[in-house]
């Protein structure tokens, strides 16, 4: 590009590229720069000016980025890198390369926006930390909103159910008395209703309008917005308890400004406001059940007077000052007697020491305590009693002694002995089986046999626990023994006759049956050897120590439910009952069946009910389902829930046991965690530049493709590395990696040499930033050719330079007209006049007219053919005559 004499512009050369980068052909812009002014963005048009103008008075680079309305491509970026030479005749012309960099101008404002969502969302976090009341959440929120969400404008308004409006009640941002002037908002379904806040109260969704000027559902407010220079908003309703109380309004001075993470973001936001409501509502009403405590504690002891439960209560030492009647009743002491340390003098000798210390440890660390032990009345007779205690907190949160309560569980101890004493039954059955019994796993691993099995066997148990099933069958059994066992693992098989290989090498005919089952996810066989006599009775013991076996395993410590299929009635646990606010811990004939069911979230019941009703219908000992099920609060969570069903002789359904766990938390935590993760590694992965992601440290910790593309690598090879591992020694020395910018939250940016995995070295240009979670994140471009091709321009240059300067006689540039623009020459000995003078003149002019009608002969004959050369004209110099010769081609 040269700027003329006259301070005009002009494209002396420009090579085919500039048609894709300005959408114009070269002999469009030669001699006109004007038409790529005109289409130079408004607000960088004076920059450009101002670059180049400074380029030509001070020959300083011009280097400038600045945004072009392209023909076809509509809005791009340029980057402008050029070098001003002066020539002879005082012009000056820029050598220089316009490149499109639309996409990394893009990538760079991707990155600051969501720098600044992020960083929005945080603010949020810590300003709902730190609230405590609803107005100035609203305050809070709205200002955040303006000042780090870098909205025009953001308000909040709440649903007035009398006058059915949305009535704003904060705004912050340039609102130019917008309120004032708009029409009111209507959350019912007619005209001033159809508005995104409107809509967003209604139907309970966000409502995107990316461009206020032409959404119709704008146009009771357009005018109004569009003077404000709104030109797109998000509404987003608030919801408390999941009701929609109000809604939140971003605007946007920027069309199409709100995309797909942008309104995920803004979502969570506002979800994180309606989160605080709720905080701020169950304050309140916490506060309103401390006053009920005081009118509580007045009805408290007179309570205890009557409770058929016994009742104390201590000092913060655990210094006994309050018993019960009932609590006297229980241990057979009196009041005196029981208070202070009164009480440890009635409890069993054996007992004693044990629970003193326990206590002691309780009141010491300041927890429950629970125990069970006995207390001896004075008449000699025992009481096993369930002791609890807690801490009784006043409301600084400070422990001001301890309550609890002493439960009679001797029917429970006695029937939990008599369950011992059948276990221990059950044990010596198995041991005095007249035949043997044992258990394996699908290893071979014998893990339990009865005692008649060493007896029988000849072997001693430390013997039986290294040895195979295979180990008691002679050689010719041993194969299809070994079937046998596989089988047994695959489904089921009947008995079979088989002789018994003892220690001794004594043959016994056994009948043996086994039976294959799951414990804790392992395989086991289970079986017996029995003569035929006693086959029935040992297959009928087995399956009654197996249904045993399979209802204690089912036992489960979450929601926990029992319900009798043939009368109704159901029993649940304390963890059920507080979770759902129903249900009954004894069997009292109340049907909670169908409370159960009707509980049910609607869109659920349905699949559930008729699931629960086909396992009970089919053969089936299982079944489990996930369903929404709402709590004690009104809440609603997702649950799994699994039973066991037992069956009658006839494989009628008689008995439901299971259990109910909630997995609402696990469930959205996975769901929005793979959303996010999908997003972050899509928006990666499609990155044309090669993008590294790495910790403080420089571990890599993830890259694209675009990054095993540039430096030959695989994603897993790279994770290994740290981010100096990808350049050579002496690039590190010349050029060290900028954490200390980095770390200050600066952009860094530069040109440098990677290291391929082959060795060889790569020029780029690195563009590298700390994202808001302390990684650091590089965008990397090749410009590999982009140097090849400045290379070849400066050699190109140098060579151009060399041959004019090697002309051995003179040069002109001109028109067809004669005109004069430019001339090289060593021989300044052979023009007639100074350069000075002719420049920008034409041939007439400057030369006698048999001279200057030859010369524009020939420029005409150059111009028609293509070339011209051969004519000859002589001109009088100082230093006597000189004969010259034309040659002619047009440029």
């Amino acid at each position: 590009m040269r700027q003329n004499a006259d301070g005009s512009l002009c494209f002396p050369y420009a090579s085919t590229a500039v048609e894709e980068i300005y959408g114009l052909t070269f002999p469009e812009i030669e001699n006109n720069a004007n038409k790529i002014f005109e289409n130079i963005h408004p607000e960088d048009l004076d920059q450009v000016v101002f670059s180049i103008k400074e380029t030509k008075t001070k020959l300083i680079p011009l280097k400038v980025e600045y945004r072009y309305f392209h023909p076809e491509k509509g809005l791009v970026w340029h980057n402008v890198n050029s070098l001003p030479i002066v020539e002879p005749e005082g012009t000056v012309i820029c050598h220089g390369i316009v490149t499109d960099v639309t996409e990394r101008i893009l990538a760079e404002q991707k990155i600051i926006k969501t720098n600044r969502l992020y960083s929005f969302i945080s603010q949020m976090n810590q300003m709902i930390v730190r609230t405590t009341d609803e107005r100035a959440l609203y305050n809070e929120a709205c200002n955040i909103a303006v000042n780090t969400g870098k909205f025009k404008m953001a308000w909040i308004g709440v649903i007035d159910e009398s006058s059915r409006e949305i009535i704003p009640v904060q705004v912050a941002g340039s609102d130019y008395e917008y309120f004032a002037r708009i029409n009111s908002i209507s959350i019912d379904d007619e005209v001033l209703g159809r508005g995104p806040a409107g809509c967003a109260i209604r139907d309970d969704r966000y409502v995107i309008c990316n461009d206020i000027e032409t959404d119709p559902s704008m146009l009771p407010w357009r005018n109004e917005a569009l003077f404000c220079g709104y030109l797109s908003l998000m509404a987003v309703p608030i919801k408390k308890f999941g009701k929609v109380i109000g809604v939140i309004c971003f605007y946007s001075g920027e069309k199409c400004f709100f995309d797909s993470e942008e309104i995920i973001l803004l979502e969570g936001a506002t979800n994180d406001i309606s989160f605080a409501l709720e905080i701020f509502e169950k304050e309140a009403l916490r506060k309103k059940a401390e006053e009920a405590i005081v009118e509580s504690e007045r009805r408290y002891h007179t309570l205890t007077e009557f409770s058929s439960v016994g009742i104390f209560r201590t000092d913060p030492s655990g210094f006994t000052t309050y018993v019960n009647p009932f609590w006297c009743k229980i241990s057979g002491l009196t009041f005196e007697e029981g208070i202070g340390n009164g009480w440890i003098n009635a409890v069993h000798e054996d007992d004693r020491k044990t629970i003193f210390q326990k206590w002691e440890l309780a009141t010491t660390t300041k927890s429950s305590s629970i125990e069970e032990y006995r207390f001896v009345r004075p008449d000699g007779s025992i009481a096993w009693v369930m002791g609890q205690a807690i801490p009784e907190i006043n409301f600084r949160n400070e422990i001001v002694g301890y309550v609890g309560t002493i439960t009679d569980i001797s029917e429970r101890k006695i029937a939990e002995e008599a369950i011992l004493e059948e276990k221990k039954f059950s044990e010596m059955i198995i041991n005095n089986l007249p035949g043997i019994f044992y258990l394996y796993d699908e290893n071979g691993v014998i893990m339990n046999w009865n005692k008649n099995f060493e007896v029988v066997s000849g072997y001693s148990a430390n013997e039986l626990a290294q040895m195979n099933p295979l180990d008691f069958f002679d050689d010719d059994l041993k194969n299809k023994i070994k079937a046998r066992i596989e089988n047994v693992f695959e489904r089921d098989t009947a008995g079979t006759e088989i002789e018994f290989f003892t220690k001794n090498k004594n043959k016994i005919p056994f009948y043996i049956n086994s039976q294959y089952f799951e414990y804790k996810g392992k395989k086991r066989i289970v079986g017996m050897g029995l003569d035929l006599s006693e086959l029935k009775k040992a297959e009928e013991k087995i399956k009654i120590a197996n249904e045993r076996y399979e209802m204690i395993s089912a036992a489960t410590k979450d929601a926990v439910f029992e319900l009798d299929l043939v009368t109704g009635e159901s029993w649940n646990n304390k963890n059920f009952i507080d979770l759902f606010g129903f249900g009954s811990a004894k069997s009292n004939g109340y049907e909670y069946r169908e409370i159960w069911r009707s509980k049910i979230h609607l869109d659920d019941r349905a699949r559930v009910t008729e699931k629960l009703d086909y396992s009970y219908r089919d053969s089936v000992n299982l079944w489990s389902d996930e369903f929404r099920f709402p709590k004690a609060d009104g809440s609603y969570g997702l649950f799994y829930a699994r039973g066991i069903i037992s069956r009658d002789e006839d494989g009628k359904a008689v008995r439901l046991n299971g259990a109910m766990i909630e997995i609402t938390e696990l469930y959205n935590v996975k769901k929005q965690l793979i959303s996010s993760e999908e997003k972050y590694k899509s928006l990666i992965d499609q990155a044309s530049d090669a993008v590294f992601t790495n910790n403080v440290s420089g571990d890599l910790l993830e890259v694209n493709e675009s990054a095993c593309n540039l430096l030959g690598y695989t994603k897993e090879e790279l994770c290994t590395k740290n981010i100096s591992d990808l350049y050579s020694p002496e690039e590190l020395k010349v050029r060290p990696i900028m954490y200390k910018e980095l770390l200050r939250g600066e952009q860094t940016m530069l040109e440098r040499n990677m290291l391929h995995k082959n060795g060889s070295l790569i020029a780029v240009e690195i563009t590298a930033k700390m994202i808001v979670d302390g990684r650091i994140v590089a965008f990397v471009r090749d410009i590999s050719e982009r140097k090849m091709i400045n290379d070849e321009f400066t050699k190109m240059h140098k060579k151009m330079e060399a041959i004019l300067g090697a002309i051995p006689d003179l040069l002109f540039e001109v028109d067809l007209e004669g005109k004069i623009y430019n001339y090289h020459s060593s021989r300044n000995d052979l023009l007639a006049i100074p350069a000075s003078m002719f420049l920008g003149k034409n041939f007439t002019e400057i030369l006698p007219s048999d001279a200057a009608n030859l010369c524009l002969s020939a420029v005409h004959e150059a111009s028609e053919k293509g070339f011209s050369s051969g004519r000859q004209y002589t001109l009088q110099l100082e230093n006597g005559l000189h004969w010259f010769e034309l040659s002619v081609a047009p440029m």
